[in-house]
């Protein structure tokens, strides 16, 4: 038998979910990494123009840069650097000497390897450096933004040139644009596996909730009788099943077409029989009113046993093809279950005292139905005749009678042998007998299924057990039927 993972692995909703799922997981990543490339990009520009706007302030203002690193030479001139306070990051002039003279030390010069060396934001330096600097730019290159490498890390260089036709450039490692833009990609991944935990249930619940007329639809069909071979109708049903769910009905309506050409040859066979089996049996007693041996009359009736057995099961066989007629429904009236009890036990007193049986009511009986009164009638002959035939003599035969909620429960127990379990679920197919041609009792293997299609007629269930003792001893057979109390709106007259 298939598990539980076989099952869930053929599941359309699970199927669903799961693509869903990882539709939303690529959504939500893509999504991330879009939003730390728009995030680099913005700090980047943000860069570039706070570059520029340095830059722009140097030019205007014409601001003291060395041109070069000279040695001793030029130490009149200003030193522009960033440096760090508690109150932030201010740029300020420096004299190396504090007097604007004597020898410029190497420190004093800016270069672009102190955002490395001494981990400035940002650097104001002439455009040629110290010897020994990690980079150097060439003299010819072009003002504008240029993406360097130093000691492993990404800077933003801006060249520029003053009015006077001194270069410098402007910079600034892109670190912290890039751990903006990382800590916005991880605040982005975060919200998305948040948004996640919302969508997965909501999904599950949203497919639950499309699915639902198909778990409904399969539930009724489950617990559709198997006569029932009307067209499925669902409603609200998902448009993409409507070809499924007519090709369903368009099966049915071949299955019911197939039934019913079924039973109206059963019936039709048996009527046509039953025409010269008639006629049979009239020559038969005709052949017994003339003189014969002894031998050619225990003959005679052998055959007319024969010809009445033949014409019993085609009675029987146009009563199953009655009981089994879905058109139409019996006729209703008002039945006092109790009354019914006691009328079959008249017609089957005199078999009951021939095999000493005690065949009678147990407890008051007190229930009355609106049914039909010959189906019902006909079931409980079949039952009670049964129990009184494979009752052996002495045996007791109860009739029972009480109300289950809006049920009525009927039920006939007797003292036979009883029936063996693993047969039990055959017993009500037509034409099986519990031992077969061996069976001693007479009868053509159809009452139980007459029975049966009857009791579906009354909207009914037919149910059969062995009754048993505490040691697990078989003690008896008991049939229990169980009605509803009306089968109209309002109970009809009472009638017989």
């Amino acid at each position: 038998m298939e598990g539980s993972k076989g099952r869930l692995r053929r599941s359309l909703g699970f199927r669903l979910t799961l693509l869903l799922m990882i539709l939303g997981l690529v959504g939500a990543i893509a999504a991330s990494t879009w939003s730390y490339r728009s995030m680099l990009r913005e700090a980047e520009s943000f860069v570039d123009e706070e570059l520029s706007q340095i830059a722009a302030i140097v030019i205007n203002y014409d601001m003291l840069i060395p041109r070069r690193w000279e040695g001793p030479r030029r130490m009149h001139e200003r030193v522009f650097a960033r440096l760090h306070t508690r109150q932030g990051d201010v740029i300020i002039a420096s004299d190396p000497q504090g007097l604007g003279r004597g020898v410029q030390s190497e420190a004093g010069i800016p270069t672009l390897d102190d955002l490395t060396v001494k981990s400035f934001d940002i650097v104001i330096a002439p455009l040629i450096g110290r010897p020994g600097d990690n980079l150097y730019l060439p003299i010819t290159v072009k003002d504008g933004f240029y993406t360097v490498l130093i000691s492993d890390k990404r800077v933003r260089v801006f060249v520029a040139t003053k009015v006077s036709g001194q270069r410098f450039v402007v910079a600034r490692p892109l670190s912290s644009a890039m751990e903006l833009s990382a800590r916005a990609f991880n605040t982005s991944l975060m919200q998305f596996l948040m948004l996640m935990g919302l969508y997965v249930p909501s999904v599950i619940l949203l497919i639950r909730f499309m699915f639902r007329p198909l778990n409904q639809a399969a539930a009724k069909l489950m617990l559709r009788d198997p006569e029932d071979l009307s067209p499925v109708a669902v409603k609200k049903a998902p448009s993409e099943i409507d070809s499924f769910l007519a090709a369903l009905s368009r099966l049915l309506d071949k299955v019911r077409e197939s039934v019913e050409l079924k039973r109206r040859f059963i019936a039709d066979a048996a009527h046509e029989m039953r025409t010269p089996l008639t006629a049979l049996s009239l020559q038969a007693e005709n052949l017994l009113a003339l003189p014969l041996s002894v031998e050619a009359r225990e003959a005679a009736l052998d055959l007319q046993k024969g010809i009445q057995r033949e014409r019993e099961l085609m009675t029987a066989l146009l009563d199953l093809a009655r009981a089994q007629d879905s058109a139409g429904g019996p006729e209703l009236s008002q039945v006092s279950v109790r009354e019914l009890f006691i009328e079959i036990m008249e017609e089957l007193g005199d078999l009951a005292d021939r095999k000493g049986q005690d065949l009678g009511l147990e407890g008051e009986c007190a229930v009355r139905i609106v049914t039909g009164y010959r189906p019902l009638k006909a079931v409980l002959v079949n039952l009670i005749s049964n129990a009184v035939k494979y009752t052996p003599e002495g045996g007791q035969i109860d009739l029972k009678a009480v109300y289950e909620g809006e049920r009525a429960v009927l039920s006939v127990s007797d003292t036979g042998p009883g029936i063996d379990e693993e047969l039990l679920p055959r017993v009500m197919e037509p034409f099986f007998r519990v031992h077969g041609d061996t069976e001693k009792a007479e009868g053509s293997g159809l009452g139980l299924a007459i029975a049966a299609a009857q009791v579906h007629r009354l909207k009914g269930t037919l149910f059969l057990k062995n009754r048993l003792s505490a040691d697990g001893k078989r003690l008896g057979l008991e049939a229990r039927l169980t009605l509803p109390l009306s089968l109209e709106e309002k109970p009809a007259p009472a009638a017989k």
